[in-house]
């Protein structure tokens, strides 16, 4: 196969790219199989090396994707049919998006929330060790020792309680994500 036929083979399995991308892309590999003839190869070697038109094409198409095809216009009537229905879907999509939002904001104050009895949990098992020393210097055995196993059931209840907003928060920041990303391949 010479550089004429194996350029029109890759021609006619791009040519549904646009005319900009067709033309840049032929320009390439014919200059690249320039080059490589006047570093001393045939054109049937050259033509061999870079490969077959269909894998040529194939990493061409990669390279530009198709660009989307002309969506249609609206009719006359889909128009007139959007406008006079505004007030009825236009609130609704409104109200939808509202609702959204609160869902939203109402599950990070639960997760907020979560973390504010994770703090306070962990500073009351805080308090109650530090309240055994106090009590244990003060002469009271058996209330220090009470206020070391409450400090310590505390403590313990606050490190549970911070594994679980983690595992919450994550599960909800990967939630967000997925939807995100949901929204944006649909734009």
């Amino acid at each position: 196969m010479n550089k004429k036929e194996f350029l029109a083979a890759v021609r006619r399995k791009i040519k549904d790219l646009p005319k900009t991308d067709v033309k840049r892309s032929l320009e390439y590999y014919e200059e690249m199989i320039a080059d490589c003839m006047e570093d001393g190869m045939t054109e049937a070697q050259v033509v061999a090396s870079v490969g077959t038109p269909d894998e040529v094409a194939e990493q061409i198409l990669l390279e530009n994707p198709m660009p989307p095809k002309n969506k249609r216009k609206p009719e006359t009537w889909e128009i007139v049919l959007l406008c006079v229905c505004s007030p009825i879907w236009f609130p609704l999509i409104l109200t939808a998006g509202i609702v959204l939002l609160s869902v939203y904001i109402v599950a990070w104050s639960v997760i907020i929330s979560l973390y504010a009895a994770f703090l306070s949990l962990a500073i009351g098992g805080i308090a109650g060790i530090a309240c055994f020393f106090a009590m244990l210097v003060s002469g009271y055995l058996v209330q220090s020792i009470f206020l070391l196993g409450v400090g310590l059931s505390l403590a313990g209840l606050s490190v549970f309680m911070l594994l679980v907003c983690n595992f919450l928060t994550s599960l909800f920041l990967k939630l967000h994500k997925t939807v995100y990303l949901n929204i944006t391949k649909q734009n």
